[in-house]
Parts: C-alpha cells; sequence; structure tokens
C-alpha cells in the first residue's frame, strides 16, 4: 500500500469514527431533550418484556414494530424486536437486529452476548469469541460475560485459556459454572471429569430438566442406555408437558433401545402437546420405516442375544466361568 493510499484510508475511518460520535450525540441530546418520550419509550420494553414472558409473541412483535416505528435510531428499541424475534424462533432476523443494536451502541453488553451465543451455534464461532471479548471489555466485572467467554473458548478450542478462565469460578456454588466445566471436560475427553461436574451442578439444581438432559447424552455416550433411560423419565417426571424432553425420550427410544413402537407412542405424545411439531411427525414415519426394515430387525435380534448371553454369564457362580 503506498503511502498516500494509507494517508487517505486513515483520513477516511478518522472522517467515520468523527460522522458516528456526532450521530451518538445527536442522539443523545435529543434523548435529553424529550425526558416524556424516553420515560414512553420505556414503558414500552417493559410491556415487551411482559407480553414475551406471557408468550404472547404476536403482540409482542407488533408493540417492538411500534417502537421501532417512533425510534428507528434507538439501540434498545432494536433490541427489544431481537428478543421478541428470538423467542418465535426466528433467528435469521433476531441476528439482524440485534447486530443493529450493536451497531448503534458498540458496548452494548445485552446485545453483545446473544450475538456471540447465536454465532456459536453456527458457521462463524471465530465471530462469536470476538464478540465475547468485545463483551468482556465492556462489562469486565459481569460474571455472566464471562461465562459466555469461557463457552466461546470452548466452542473454539481454545480449551488452555478457557480452563485459566473457568479456574476462579469454580469455587463459586453455581450451577452454570458446573456445566462449564462438564463441557470443558467432555472438550478434552474427560468423560470421568465430565459426569462428576454434571452431577454437581445436578445436586445444585435438581429440579432443571436441561442438566438431565445433558446427563442423558453423557451416559448414552459412554453405552449406559438403562440410565440414561432412568435419567429421561426423571425429568418426564419434572416436566410432563415438555415437548423437549418428550421429543428426547423418544430419540433415545428409538436410537439407543431400537424400540420403535414406545418412541412411536411418545412422538404422539409430543403431536397432542404440539400438533404442528415436525420432529414428532418425521420420527413417527421413520420408525414404521425401521421396523419394516429386516436390516434393522437383524440388528435388534443380535443385540438381545448378546445381552441375553451377557446376563446369563454374569449371573454364573464364580468358579463356573473357569
Amino acid at each position: 500500500m503506498s503511502r498516500r493510499s494509507f494517508q487517505k484510508q486513515s483520513s477516511l475511518l478518522a472522517l467515520t469514527v468523527v460522522v458516528g460520535l456526532l450521530a451518538c450525540l445527536s442522539a443523545r441530546c435529543a434523548e435529553a431533550r424529550s425526558p416524556t418520550s424516553n420515560a414512553a419509550n420505556g414503558k414500552s420494553v417493559q410491556q415487551i418484556t411482559a407480553l414475551r414472558q406471557a408468550k404472547l409473541y404476536q403482540r409482542a412483535q407488533r408493540t417492538a414494530q411500534s417502537l421501532l416505528a417512533r425510534r428507528p435510531q434507538d439501540a434498545q428499541a432494536h433490541l427489544a424486536m431481537a428478543e421478541v424475534l428470538r423467542d418465535m424462533g426466528r433467528t435469521p432476523e433476531a441476528l439482524k437486529e440485534y447486530t443493529r443494536a450493536f451497531h448503534l451502541k458498540p458496548n452494548m453488553v445485552e446485545a453483545l452476548v446473544p450475538l456471540c451465543e447465536l454465532r456459536l451455534t453456527s458457521a462463524d464461532r471465530e465471530l462469536g469469541l470476538s464478540f465475547a471479548r468485545m463483551a468482556v471489555l465492556a462489562a469486565p466485572h459481569n460474571e455472566k460475560v464471562h461465562r459466555t467467554l469461557i463457552e466461546a473458548l470452548i466452542a473454539t478450542d481454545r480449551l488452555e485459556e478457557a480452563e485459566k478462565e473457568l479456574a476462579p469460578q469454580l469455587a463459586t456454588a453455581n450451577p452454570d459454572v458446573q456445566v462449564l466445566a462438564y463441557k470443558l471436560s467432555r472438550k478434552k475427553r474427560d468423560l470421568s471429569a465430565a459426569g462428576r461436574h454434571l452431577d454437581e451442578a445436578i445436586r445444585m439444581s435438581p429440579r432443571d430438566t436441561q442438566l438431565l438432559l445433558l446427563r442423558c447424552d453423557l451416559l448414552e455416550a459412554v453405552d449406559d442406555c438403562p440410565r440414561a433411560l432412568e435419567t429421561l423419565e426423571r425429568a418426564i417426571a419434572l416436566e410432563p408437558k415438555s415437548t423437549e424432553v418428550h421429543l428426547r425420550l423418544a430419540s433415545h427410544l428409538e436410537n439407543h433401545d431400537l424400540d420403535f413402537p414406545q418412541a412411536v407412542k411418545e412422538y404422539r405424545t409430543v403431536l397432542q402437546l404440539d400438533p404442528d411439531c415436525v420432529p414428532a411427525v418425521c420420527g413417527i414415519a421413520r420408525c414404521d420405516s425401521k421396523s419394516k426394515d429386516a436390516t434393522v430387525q437383524l440388528q435388534i435380534l443380535v443385540e438381545k442375544r448378546l445381552a441375553s448371553m451377557f446376563n446369563l454369564r454374569s449371573q454364573l457362580p464364580t468358579n463356573s466361568r473357569h
């Protein structure tokens, strides 16, 4: 790059920063001149939050749209819309609104954290890590922000840095910290340590079904299907109307126990709770197909024979095994 080009780009960058600062200053001055408007906007945000909590998402969206029409340059308005869209499962649209909020207010932790979380679930994990680091700079003493950074470090395989960040928090009695330790241990393939951390998290929060679902994942990973099924039944007892938990139980019955009739029964339970649940419809179709597949039926027969032989051998007296 030539010296003239470099100077030109530097001047352009400086001009962009100045324009941005002037725009922010202008917006703040406008807000300061209209305290009544600010109060009304704050009331709108509270109303949106209340509607979200009541799961009245269509009304919450209309309220957010009205707020955005009045305040298109308000980061808080874009954040409110983003949260409604995320609740509705409209992730790409929510991502755009979080990004707009971030552009209007780059140190807005409430936008940086979900931007990180959403990017970590996509192919842009490195970008998610960048958002996490920005959030830590914006709120260095916020424990939730630090946990978000640890999550991002684990997701991007920076395990040593994640371990250093996690170490000071392990002394706190917080199930979220234990879950992070579980995820880090699993990434390091230390399933024994992962199990200890997860059991500790469940001890701290025994009614948290998400922790029980994680425990099921771990038990399936070590091929302990009976305990995995027991864990899922415990989760069902805690949340009998949860479509997520019933789907997870159906998936276990289908893919691990190869019990297709019971799996279909669980998928039908899901459809009773949510008639539009596509995964349940697809699950029933898969189970019907597998129950007619000769190869799958042979696999089931072999596994039952092996299990029977193992049980018989375990019941024999010790001296008769030689």
